[in-house]
């Protein structure tokens, strides 16, 4: 798959093979946006001449621009996202900056600019619930109306139930608050990981015996904070190794100290590489305990021994 961040690369391209393009924001790419980019594959394979199939999606959340305070957490991070789209067998992924000048294109401006982009855009993939252009003025109704105009013809799929409940970014997103990560793993269609990269911290964890790869987790959905053991992974890449994560606020060593509002804080038992920057992915089997604050640097050295015995034990190391 050849990913593209912005459209216009994508001009010194074969015009004439037509392309179906699924357009969505799939944070989480979850089952329904699964079955959203497959249908978008079988509608190219449908085709008797070459054809290519591809995902339009944005960088970030388009309401982290237009109501900061109000745009939900983030399944993924836009990484993690990007790698599921390189693994669902499409041919390209275009990835746009979401900015001022596309919010406030309304939504029959917004189609304008994708077809002038894509002038062999044939088929547009969405779900019922899309909307595009400011305010998401734009619906699935107003887009059908604009088929004939710009010569593409749009499919709109039902949503995906499970539990006779609609999958949903949201209703993920709930459920990683709650903790409830069968459920979200399910939903998800792969096991629920927390996700980043890992950045240098001021190696306090390692000063009492548990070094950590430390991720600013501020801007995805969090399940409660507290300490977990399960396994984690580098760069996509197996192997999965043992590993205990603290996540939240750091009360006892967060005070006027420049740290992110919640970090994620990873040790990998027997595993001492040097592994700044790199691509690290935690998945949540165990929940061990809250998270708290401690008195003191020995009550806390003293529970975090305690901890890591529990997760070898619960971890089978």
């Amino acid at each position: 798959m050849q990913f593209v961040h912005g459209y216009t690369d994508y001009m010194n391209q074969d015009l004439s093979v037509p392309m179906a393009m699924a357009i969505g924001m799939f944070d989480g790419f979850h089952i329904g946006h699964q079955h959203v980019i497959q249908q978008t594959i079988r509608i190219k394979d449908s085709l008797s001449n070459p054809a290519r199939a591809s995902a339009f999606t944005f960088n970030v959340h388009p309401a982290s621009v237009v109501r900061p305070q109000l745009a939900p957490k983030l399944i993924y991070p836009l990484a993690k996202k990007i790698h599921c789209l390189e693994q669902s067998g499409l041919d390209h992924a275009f990835v746009v900056d979401f900015d001022l000048h596309l919010c406030h294109l309304k939504p029959e401006e917004f189609v304008d600019q994708l077809k002038r982009a894509f002038p062999n855009l044939k088929y547009i993939i969405v779900g019922q619930d899309f909307g595009f252009g400011h305010q998401r003025q734009g619906n699935v109704e107003l887009l059908k109306k604009l088929e004939k105009q710009h010569q593409f013809i749009v499919h709109v799929l039902d949503p995906i139930r499970q539990q006779s409940q609609t999958v949903s970014s949201t209703r993920i997103r709930q459920d990683i608050q709650s903790g409830r990560f069968m459920e979200v793993s399910e939903l998800l269609g792969r096991p629920f990981t927390l996700c980043g990269q890992v950045q240098p911290g001021q190696k306090l964890a390692r000063s009492i015996g548990c070094p950590t790869a430390n991720v600013d987790v501020s801007k995805l959905a969090n399940p409660p904070y507290g300490v977990y053991a399960g396994t984690c992974q580098l760069n996509h890449t197996p192997p999965s190794f043992p590993a205990i994560m603290n996540i939240g606020i750091r009360p006892t060593l967060n005070q006027e100290q420049q740290l992110p509002p919640v970090l994620a804080e990873i040790h990998i038992f027997h595993f001492n590489q040097d592994i700044y920057n790199q691509y690290i992915e935690f998945s949540p089997q165990h929940y061990i305990r809250s998270e708290i604050k401690f008195p003191s640097m020995e009550a806390l050295r003293m529970q975090i021994a305690s901890d890591l015995e529990l997760a070898r034990s619960l971890l089978q190391i």
